[in-house]
């Protein structure tokens, strides 16, 4: 993904490009907040041992933009 397109509320999808973001793989998740200092963007996930229809802990993770793609369900502008 572009970072000049990673807008804060986006719906994305983690698409691990190494070892290190490996585990999240596939995670859908939504755009939380940009860091220019890391070079990454925060995003916010459910966590996978809480079921979907209960609010439950988000997990958050810094990822660089290019690891994320856009989830169809966003649309984009």
């Amino acid at each position: 993904m572009d970072a000049a397109k990673c807008k804060p509320g986006l719906a994305v999808i983690v698409r691990a490009a190494d070892e290190f973001y490996a585990y999240i793989d596939g995670w859908k998740a939504t755009l939380a907040d940009l860091s220019s200092q890391a070079g990454g963007v925060w995003i916010a996930c459910p966590s996978p041992s809480t079921p979907a229809q209960q609010i439950g802990p988000e997990l958050h993770f810094l990822v660089p933009p290019d690891q994320l793609e856009l989830d169809e369900k966003t649309p984009e502008d």
